[in-house]
Order: structure tokens, then C-alpha cells, then sequence
């Protein structure tokens, strides 16, 4: 299966996404305005476009099938969070599965939970590695990747929770003790990146 073919769906659910996650970040950590929206907008898809399609592109590499699907409470979190103090963005998660339909009819292959661990395992350490690297720029005085940093621990952080069929559940399932710690990094580091 190609990795780079999307429905018009997934294309939707990926923009819905990026759009209630820009509303969310600008209330959080921009200014409340036109400008605020769109800069948060933007840096929202540089965090978290690399990090779905990256599981997204890898499962399919793997021979799964898998699409991006967007998950209403997490909409709905992300919208009224923000003005609770903190960004609660898990809009949607990439969906995983042994059969899918192509030219010459159905295929199924067998999928293990080591497999899907590593692959969420690439969008964490995707998010993590990002942050950090952005966190060390804004230390040197890049205000902006600051910013940054946040929003990708925010990202790393939330998606780990266990709920509905976010990566969190899907770590849970492979390895309960490797979740503990993934919790435990990405909370540090969320917390730590505003006293730097």
C-alpha cells in the first residue's frame, strides 16, 4: 500500500485538526487576534502534521492500513481547554488495521503489538525530539521556539493519555511500563518548558 494516497476524508479530518488546533494554541500562548490565530496555525502543522503522517506513512510501509481520523471529544477538549490553562490537543489519532481493500480484492496481514509500538513510538519521539531541540534554541534567546517547545510537549503529552484509541492506549498495550515513563518524560518536560 502507498503511503502518500489519502482520502478525501483523512484530507478533511487533517484540516479540521489543524484549524481547531490553531485555535487552541492562539488562546493559549499567542495574542488573541487575526495575526495571533494564523501564526498558531502555522506552527501547529509544523508540530503536528510531521508527527501523524510520520505513524501514518510508517504503518503503511509495514503493509498496514492506516488513516488519519479526527475524534469529537478531543475536538471538543481542545477548543474549551485553553481557557482553562492548558491545551488539551488530541484531535484525532491514526487508525490502524490488518485488512483493507485494494485493486485485486481484500488483503490482510498479521499485525503484533511490537509493531504498532514502534510506530507510536516514531510520533513521540518525533514530538519530544522537537521539543527539545526547540527548547534549547529558545534557552540561546529564540524567543519563538519557546513557544514551540510547548506546543510539541503539549502534543507528546496528551496524545499518551489513555483514551478512546489515542497512543497512549495503544503503549498500554505493548509495554505498560514504557507508557509510565513516557507520562512521566513528557509531563516534566511540558512543566519544565515554562521556567525556561
Amino acid at each position: 500500500m502507498r503511503w502518500f494516497i489519502y482520502t478525501k476524508r483523512e484530507v478533511g479530518d487533517l484540516i479540521i485538526s489543524c484549524l481547531i488546533m490553531g485555535f487552541s494554541f492562539m488562546v493559549l500562548l499567542f495574542e488573541r487576534s487575526i495575526v495571533g490565530y494564523f501564526l498558531a496555525l502555522g506552527l501547529s502543522i509544523l508540530c503536528f502534521m510531521p508527527k501523524e503522517l510520520l505513524q501514518r506513512g510508517y504503518a503503511r510501509k509495514l503493509s498496514m492500513y492506516s488513516q488519519y481520523k479526527i475524534w469529537i471529544p478531543g475536538l471538543i477538549m481542545a477548543i474549551i481547554s485553553p481557557f482553562m490553562g492548558f491545551a488539551f490537543v488530541t484531535p484525532g489519532h491514526v487508525d490502524f488495521s490488518s485488512k483493507y481493500y485494494e485493486r485485486y480484492g481484500r488483503k490482510q496481514i498479521s499485525i503484533s503489538m511490537k509493531q504498532i509500538g514502534i510506530i507510536i513510538n516514531a510520533g513521540f519521539w518525533f514530538s519530544m525530539g522537537f521539543g527539545i531541540f526547540s527548547m534549547i534554541l529558545g534557552i540561546s534567546g529564540l524567543t519563538i521556539f519557546s513557544t514551540i517547545a510547548k506546543m510539541n510537549f503539549y502534543i507528546a503529552f496528551f496524545n499518551m493519555w489513555p483514551l478512546a484509541n489515542l497512543d497512549g492506549v495503544k503503549i498500554i498495550r505493548w509495554k505498560p511500563s514504557l507508557w509510565v515513563f513516557y507520562i512521566i518524560l513528557s509531563l516534566g518536560f511540558l512543566i519544565g518548558s515554562y521556567f525556561v
